[in-house]
């Protein structure tokens, strides 16, 4: 029998939602604070933190070390026992050990510019390697999007790069390849959204957002690629201030963006599954549509916050 598992990550750790029956129970792991998440097909589980790499094999209820420790781990992505950890610097690193061990991809430092910074994280003029995804028809196809800096490709595992792709937004916030097709990759970034449907190597700019510019998070529907999601705000403070609101807005092929949702929370992660597209807000709060987005409700669980990352687990 499968067990569903919502884990957000926080500047406490992780929260851990598990659906038993129809009821659900929240646990908090206390940890350092959790940057990132990534979820392996064999049920292992894996967080950046402001000091390394976390793996957990008991879905979420224990984790230990995994290596890279003294880094700011800002991204991770994994595939079997390869796993990718995109670090501030910006650098990269390559595990093919289920992280034993690493090693960083050289021909990745190369590419940096004197111009890529954040003024996000200490250190202030250090960008950071803000996404990693894999491609999950072609393991060797892998995107890297740094904020605030270039969208960057590699399609022989990380040996050589493509420098920043044509289209794709600099200040990348999230980069997403869609769940069963390789060639449609989706972007949200500091000037709105994006998309690729030639495995990242060129993109399309998301057009008529109006005033709601500043993108983040960004999927395609799991059925139909051509259907995209993006979450967005007005801009910086809006998104991740004290009193922030936010939107989720949809697209098909060639149609104008739509907003499908307007709320006093900022939609930090979009996940898309069968049948549904589930939102996960800064206040705690997830929301599932099964819709398009036409209406949403709230499902039975609070987490305290979400931050930086949400991801959804199908265990068995």
């Amino acid at each position: 029998m499968s067990e569903i598992l919502f884990i957000a990550a926080s500047g406490a750790g992780v929260s851990v939602a598990r659906q038993s029956g129809q009821s659900w129970n929240v646990e908090d792991v206390a940890l350092p604070p959790v940057l990132s998440l990534a979820a392996d097909d064999d049920g292992s589980l894996w967080a950046g933190t402001g000091g390394g790499v976390l793996r957990s094999d008991d879905r979420g209820r224990s984790w230990k070390r995994s290596g890279l420790a003294g880094h700011r781990v800002t991204a991770i992505a994994s595939r079997g026992e390869v796993v990718f950890a995109g670090t501030k610097g910006p650098s990269l690193f390559r595990s093919d050990d289920a992280g034993e061990s690493w090693r960083e991809a050289q021909a990745f430092r190369l590419l940096r510019r004197w111009y890529w910074w954040t003024p996000v994280s200490r250190p202030h003029r250090q960008a950071e390697a803000h996404a990693v995804t894999i491609s999950p028809t072609d393991a060797q196809t892998i995107l890297v999007g740094i904020e605030s800096g270039a969208v960057v490709r590699t399609t022989d595992g990380g040996d050589t790069w493509e420098g920043h792709r044509p289209g794709a937004i600099r200040d990348c916030h999230v980069l997403s390849f869609h769940g069963r097709r390789g060639e449609y990759v989706y972007e949200g970034g500091g000037f709105g959204g994006a998309f690729s449907r030639d495995a990242g190597r060129t993109w399309s700019r998301a057009r008529g957002l109006g005033r709601i510019r500043y993108g983040w998070a960004a999927v395609g529907d799991a059925e139909d690629p051509e259907l995209r999601y993006l979450s967005a705000a007005h801009g910086v403070r809006s998104a991740h201030g004290a009193k922030p609101h936010g939107f989720v807005l949809r697209s098909r092929g060639e149609e104008p963006w739509r907003v499908v949702l307007d709320v006093g929370a900022m939609p930090y992660a979009l996940i898309s599954a069968a049948g549904s597209l589930y939102a996960g807000l800064s206040d705690g709060r997830v929301l599932e549509t099964t819709d398009t987005g036409q209406t949403w409700h709230l499902l039975p669980f609070h987490f305290s916050s979400i931050e930086r990352a949400l991801i959804r687990v199908e265990a068995r």
